[in-house]
């Protein structure tokens, strides 16, 4: 994404969800799930209405996954999965567990002893992801999301390689969008396996945790890391345009993910082909 798309994202949407999760806060205290969740429909409605760039980005989006036009109909639907999982995260950040039914995908990869870097992306609900995570209490999660923390990894592997954090164009639902490595290169300098998360809300009460393996560093020679990365940034973006399609209405990137200055020219459509054997 370019900088100023970046900027509007981090700005309004971020404000939105949290005006959002504030009168969802006071409803499911005083109504209950069951009744408040009537309240999405105008709250959705609204943000369909008048909040055009909203409007305007979820169409772009939804165009690109049906392979035509986005209905109307569509576009809400879109708004009202995204303002029902900050409907349900009041519940879930309060313990609320047994008002929801939470399905596994690869489940043996979660039950896993191993330590490893988790990879998400602003799809579905990370609070699903974090109550599915709570039967694993004796298991230590680091966050490497918040600002602080990505500015001293970004540092450290400007360190490693001036260009490591930079963002790769990648083909993505038939266009070319930006890609970070840097968690990709973390996992590689870690030496740990790596694996996509995704909690995808399926109406109802109704979530499923997807987890998949995207790769394994652990025994990645150096002279193969580069490679290695790359694939594994690949197998990223096509789970998550598997995902997309699977689950359309659970994609919460709220602009136009696809507006960069990088041409289609340098955008990536398949694994890079291994060097050959010396």
């Amino acid at each position: 994404m370019n900088a100023s798309a970046k900027a509007e994202w981090q700005q309004h949407p971020e404000r939105g969800s949290r005006f959002m999760l504030r009168v969802m806060l006071w409803l499911s205290r005083h109504l209950g799930r069951s009744v408040s969740r009537w309240v999405l429909y105008p709250i959705a409605l609204y943000f369909l209405l008048f909040v055009p760039a909203a409007r305007r980005a979820s169409r772009q989006y939804l165009a690109r996954v049906f392979g035509r036009p986005a209905r109307l109909i569509e576009v809400f639907r879109h708004i009202f999965t995204f303002a029902s999982t900050v409907h349900d995260r009041v519940y879930l950040l309060d313990g609320r567990d047994d008002l929801f039914k939470i399905e596994f995908v690869n489940r043996h990869w979660f039950d896993s002893p191993e330590g490893a870097i988790l990879i998400g992306a602003h799809m579905g609900s990370f609070e699903a992801l974090r109550s599915a995570g709570k039967n694993h209490a004796r298991r230590r999660v680091s966050m490497l999301m918040y600002p602080e923390n990505a500015r001293k990894i970004n540092a450290l592997l400007a360190l490693v390689n001036p260009d490591a954090a930079n963002d790769i164009p990648c083909v993505f639902l038939g266009e070319p969008a930006a890609f970070a490595l840097g968690p990709f290169r973390v996992a590689a300098l870690l030496k740990k396996p790596v694996y996509f998360m995704a909690g995808l809300y399926l109406g109802g009460n109704r979530y499923r945790v997807h987890f998949e393996r995207l790769a394994d560093f652990s025994h990645t020679p150096r002279a193969g890391r580069d490679a290695a990365i790359l694939a594994a940034q690949d197998r990223y973006v096509e789970i998550l345009e598997s995902l997309c399609r699977q689950a359309p209405y659970n994609w919460f990137n709220f602009y136009d993910f696809w507006s960069d200055d990088s041409s289609s020219d340098h955008a990536r459509t398949k694994p890079p082909d291994k060097e050959p054997a010396d």
